[in-house]
Parts: structure tokens; C-alpha cells; sequence
């Protein structure tokens, strides 16, 4: 994390708004950002894993959703909280199958 200039000299009152606001929507979106190490867990992986983890993400949303709620935040938080990329990747390409020879679409 970047040094912020004022960084350790806050005096400011802690309030509600930095509870919902600042912690519970960055704690939401930490979790989304790093849902993937989620699925590499003892007791999920090679357990609920199949279908490409989608109940698992389903799981993860709905256990966020519930966060939020509990912490006066609404749960739609959770869905518009998307997982970062990194915008120096390239974007996929696009690969077709034949007779059993994968193939790069032009």
C-alpha cells in the first residue's frame, strides 16, 4: 500500500459512516478481490468445488450479503463489488475446438 501523506495523524471522530461506508464495503470488496484463494480451502477444495465453483461464489456472495445487511449496508454492495483485473492483461482469446486441435480465432 502507497505511504498517503497524512497517514498515522487521523484524530478525526470515528463515526458510523466509517463503519459502513469505509470498513464494511472495503472488507466486502477485499473478500471479492480475493474470492479465488477462497476456493483453494481445506473442506472446499475437491469437496463442493464442481461446476467451477459457482456454489461456492453463490455461497460467498450470499455469506457477504448477510454481512452487509448486519452492518446497515445494503446488500447490493456485494454485487457490484466486482473482482479487480489487472489492466495490463491482454485481453483472452478466443480459441475454437476442432477435431480435437484447439484453434486461435482471428
Amino acid at each position: 500500500m502507497a505511504d498517503h501523506p497524512n497517514r498515522g495523524k487521523g484524530n478525526d471522530r470515528w463515526t458510523p459512516e466509517h463503519d459502513q461506508a469505509l470498513l464494511v464495503q472495503g472488507i466486502i470488496a477485499l473478500v471479492k478481490s480475493n474470492q479465488t484463494s477462497l476456493y483453494l480451502l481445506p473442506g472446499i477444495i475437491g469437496c463442493v468445488d464442481g461446476h467451477g465453483n459457482d456454489r461456492t461464489s453463490k455461497k460467498v456472495n450470499q455469506l457477504l450479503a448477510r454481512f452487509a445487511e448486519a452492518n446497515n449496508v445494503d446488500p447490493a454492495v456485494v454485487k457490484g463489488s466486482r473482482r479487480k483485473s489487472t489492466t495490463d492483461s491482454p485481453p483472452r482469446k478466443k480459441v475454437k475446438k476442432e477435431n480435437g486441435v484447439k484453434q486461435e480465432e482471428k
